[in-house]
């Protein structure tokens, strides 16, 4: 379901049309996170993760700053030139918002068993970061697209002790979703005040229940 996306104070976004997917749609995406911030994440449990998940899980406890996203190239069954790919696209925009490589968290959605094109990714990422802004959130649930016929957001605004939190997210996956979310790709943001601990906690339970 599509709707209206609200803003998170201090959630950048952008995303534009790189050439992975060789169709003119948006496939490549950044999400910057200019704020102190605390990430919680979960990921597939299928034994055979491919090299984005595997590095995204070695970054997490590092304070992530920014989340690369491609669609159109899933950089799974590659091996360790499929890991070597996954580090380089990391270094590169981690040198372009100049924060560390293990700030960056990867993620990468489509075909399987493809190395990545690494020129269109060095060429991409300086053309997103260029295009970073508060309200193109609608335009990275585009961007993650694969096989989905639509984009799929959803914003909710409530009162919590008087002050106003604001939750926002935006998911990819519509057929090959087993085993355990293998091919879906969520990402949920909020400005309410929370340690990681109580953020994973709340996130992990929400998954199970959903799962």
């Amino acid at each position: 379901m599509s709707q209206s996306l609200l803003n998170i104070e201090g959630v950048l976004s952008a995303s534009i049309d790189a050439g992975i997917k060789n169709n003119d749609a948006t496939d490549l995406s950044i999400i910057y996170l200019t704020e102190s911030t605390v990430t919680a994440a979960v990921f597939t449990q299928n034994v055979f993760c491919a090299a984005p998940v595997l590095v995204a899980k070695n970054h997490l406890n590092h304070h992530p700053k920014a989340l690369l996203i491609n669609s159109g190239n899933a950089n799974a069954g590659t091996g360790s030139q499929g890991m070597e790919n996954t580090l380089h696209t990391c270094a590169c925009l981690a040198g372009e918002l100049n924060i560390n490589t293990e700030q960056v968290l990867p993620f990468s959605t489509g075909v399987i068993g493809q190395q990545l094109e690494l020129d269109k990714f060095n060429q991409g990422i300086p053309k997103v970061v260029v295009k970073l802004s508060t309200d193109a959130m609608g335009d990275v649930a585009k961007g993650i697209l694969t096989t989905d016929l639509v984009e799929k957001t959803a914003s909710k605004q409530f009162e919590v002790n008087g002050k106003t939190v604001t939750i926002s997210g935006i998911a990819k996956g519509s057929g090959m979703i087993r085993p355990d979310m293998a091919t879906m790709l969520s990402f949920i943001f909020t400005d309410v005040e929370s340690t990681q601990a109580k953020l994973q906690q709340c996130l992990t339970t929400s998954v199970n229940q959903s799962f």
